[in-house]
């Protein structure tokens, strides 16, 4: 439970915990200054989860994608690409979380980094007309809906395969699918584990 609570104390505020320091940031190259955001519960710039090395803007890569006027959903926490997340699916972090709104995480929150989002997110913006992706080890299906949705905002066709070996997270990861209005047709779910073959 500590790892959990350090998560979101470096998540939340950017500052360690005495077991968990931040990591070496002279590794890490920050190729643009990036702006707060202001709907963002933290965003200091020095802030460890601001470090990473892309060829394009990861904050203006999200931001385009970010839903305007969203409402909470009762029972759920919707992020801010408009998906319904049921807080069953993470309890460690999701309790309390029904009837939210996430922000932007920028620069981060109980999931990725702006690093990951804006990576995924660039995927979708180089489909052409059509999205198809795999999670391997989805869980409930976080990458599917994530990105399903942003390229179904964007107007794209998609097809979200799931790779999953836990029973019960595949249950997850087709209720969550189906929430977040995505129908068969759209959804592959399988239950396997990706391994090297041998």
């Amino acid at each position: 439970m500590n790892f959990f609570r350090n998560l979101i104390q470096i998540l939340t505020t950017g500052a360690s915990t005495p077991d968990s320091p931040h990591p070496d940031r002279s590794r890490f190259a920050e190729v643009n200054p990036l702006p707060a955001a202001p709907q963002a519960p933290t965003a200091a710039k020095d802030h460890p989860l601001y470090y990473y090395n892309a060829q394009f803007d990861g904050v203006e890569v999200m931001r385009r994608h970010a839903v305007a006027g969203l409402s909470p959903t009762p029972g759920y926490q919707t992020n801010f690409l408009g998906v319904k997340i049921d807080p069953k699916f993470y309890p460690p972090l999701l309790e309390g979380t029904a009837n939210t709104l996430e922000p932007i995480p920028i620069p981060g929150n109980w999931h990725a980094d702006i690093a990951e989002w804006a990576a995924a997110l660039r995927a979708v913006e180089l489909a052409k007309g059509k999205f198809t992706m795999i999670e391997l080890g989805c869980g409930w299906g976080c990458w599917i809906n994530n990105m399903g949705v942003a390229a179904r905002n964007a107007g794209k066709k998609v097809h979200l395969i799931g790779v999953e070996g836990d029973a019960g997270h595949i249950e997850f990861a087709r209720e969550s699918t189906a929430t977040n209005g995505f129908s068969p047709d759209e959804v592959t779910i399988v239950r396997g584990i990706a391994a090297p073959g041998g």
